[in-house]
């Protein structure tokens, strides 16, 4: 049902209320126009709704609520089989369940025993009745309250199931102060259980928290199928099938905007359902704030988005429900059945990796997104890596700059190489050069000296005059006259260029120098070439 026909449904039914009812069906027939199923909603919104200020009827009301106390007090002690009735647990639209006790003295055995109640004792109600005791019988599963036995005494039809010794899920969660993972998993539980249903085509249609126990292993347990819906083919369907328009009941913090609408019903109602229990397992609080009236009701869960429960939750879950887990319930809650979980499974295997700190399917997966959860989930594997990469990546930058500079000192030695090369051939070229030169010298001779031989000339001063040793047989002047050469010491030290200085006489002879200082002395071997070339060196 669209927008615009829930507005007209809405104008027309406040309208329809202000007028007596004597003039009701007038106005119906007018504003409708023909529209038989827009009238038909109407006309069960006006009588499900409660007129107040209306003496006559709440007293009515009063009384009916009175005659039921009456009645479910009156069963106490009534024997139902081998079971007596001993005080009344629970109570819902057209059942009483009451904790019976074995009356047959075979054993001692404790259940619970759903009755009818009489005043809606109808065939559409017996009929539902009839319905769930065969959903039941068909359905084992370890968080399913299992069938023990069922009959009927007198015209009072009865069912008789497994006693939960427990509390409901909301009330467990909070007296056991549980994690919001514990809670989680609580529902991931409850997920098995109605997708074990769905597989056996049954719809539960009423999950809420009163209709989930959880025991005193703490294991959740669901109840309740009283109107619940076969999900059999459409040409199997028969006159009782659950699936009759206007025969509408579900309880409005939980329902599916399909039920308030009277749309198809399927496993997304559950799933709707579900996604209500666990928003406010974690919250606190139901999805919706709900109005008074029937089309406030629906008008809000039809057309109004729920908060994200990290915004509606405790503060100090806030964190914990930002992101990934505000992103399951609200594609639990997406008022279009198409985008919510396509099965019950998968709604647990999200929760499940939600848990894991794995990417979850109810948020658009990015690359980004992707790392962050790996992130979180393997912190320590991330921070090793990263101490071991940073070492990586110091030890890669040490020695790329030490190569860089290994390089450099190999192009600097190779230019001081090349400067070495072109210095050596200088030299060389240049020593060449001067030992032609000394040739030359060598070969031209001297002027005639007194002695009748010819002088050789003194090229490079007083250091290339004759320092060889007498004794030295390769020496030019070997064949001098010793007389002469032991004769003139000071002439040679004078052409030299070294004049003695007077002695001390009072120092002792023995202190006094004896031959030439050894920074004259000639070498021990060396002719007269081999001198000048060492000094051009």
């Amino acid at each position: 049902m669209n927008t615009e026909r829930w507005y007209r449904m809405e104008v027309l039914f406040e309208q329809a209320l202000e007028r007596p009812e004597s003039e009701r069906d007038g106005f119906l027939d007018r504003a409708c126009a023909g529209d038989l199923a827009l009238r038909a909603q109407l006309e069960q919104m006006i009588a499900d709704v409660g007129v107040t200020g209306d003496p006559v009827r709440e007293a009515v009301v009063a009384e009916v609520e009175l005659l039921a106390e009456e009645t479910a007090a009156s069963l106490i002690g009534l024997r139902l089989g081998p079971f007596r009735l001993v005080e009344p647990i629970g109570e819902g639209g057209m059942g009483r369940v009451y904790l019976a006790e074995r009356d047959d003295a075979q054993f001692s055995q404790r259940v619970a025993i759903k009755v009818l109640r009489p005043e809606v004792l109808q065939s559409e109600a017996v009929a539902r009745f009839h319905d769930e005791r065969q959903i039941l019988a068909t359905l084992r599963h370890p968080n399913i309250v299992r069938l023990l036995d069922g009959g009927s005494t007198g015209n009072l039809p009865y069912l008789v199931l497994e006693y939960i010794e427990g509390t409901t899920i909301t009330r467990y969660a909070d007296q056991h102060q549980l994690s919001v993972g514990a809670r989680v998993e609580l529902v991931r539980q409850v997920c098995g259980a109605l997708q074990y249903a769905h597989q056996n085509l049954i719809v539960h249609r009423d999950i809420k928290p009163s209709n989930v126990l959880v025991d005193i292993d703490g294991a959740p347990k669901i109840l309740d199928f009283g109107i619940a819906k076969l999900l059999v083919p459409a040409a199997s369907l028969d006159r009782r099938a659950n699936t009759r328009r206007g025969f509408a009941m579900f309880t409005p913090e939980y329902a599916a905007p399909e039920q308030v609408r009277g749309d198809l019903i399927s496993t997304a109602t559950d799933i709707y359902s579900l996604g209500a229990v666990l928003y406010e397992l974690v919250t606190g609080r139901s999805p919706h704030c709900l109005g008074d009236t029937r089309f406030e009701i629906a008008h809000t869960i039809c057309e109004i988005d729920p908060d994200p429960p990290s915004l509606a939750g405790p503060i100090a879950r806030r964190r914990e429900l930002a992101g990934d887990l505000d992103n399951i319930i609200l594609k639990a809650l997406h008022m279009d059945p198409a985008h919510r979980y396509a099965s019950m499974a998968q709604l647990s295997d999200d929760l499940g990796r939600w848990r894991d700190g794995l990417p979850v399917a109810a948020r658009t997966s990015t690359f980004g997104y992707r790392a962050r959860k790996f992130v979180r989930r393997n912190k320590g594997m991330v921070v090793a890596a990263a101490v071991i990469a940073a070492t990586l990546l110091g030890a890669t930058f040490v020695s790329l700059r030490q190569a860089r500079r290994a390089d450099e000192q190999a192009i600097w030695n190779e230019k001081e190489m090349a400067r070495s090369r072109q210095l050596e051939m200088h030299l060389r070229t240049r020593i060449d050069e001067l030992e032609a030169q000394a040739g030359r010298c060598t070969a031209q001779p001297g002027p005639i000296g007194p002695t009748g031989r010819a002088e050789e000339p003194a090229v490079h001063g007083p250091r290339l005059a004759t320092h060889a040793s007498p004794g030295d047989s390769t020496t030019p002047d070997r064949g001098r006259d010793a007389d002469s050469a032991q004769s003139s010491p000071a002439a040679e030290r004078e052409t030299a260029g070294i004049v003695p200085q007077p002695r001390d006489e009072s120092e002792p002879r023995e202190s006094w120098p004896v031959g030439p200082p050894a920074a004259l002395a000639p070498p021990a071997s060396a002719d007269h070439d081999s001198i000048i070339i060492t000094e051009l060196r």
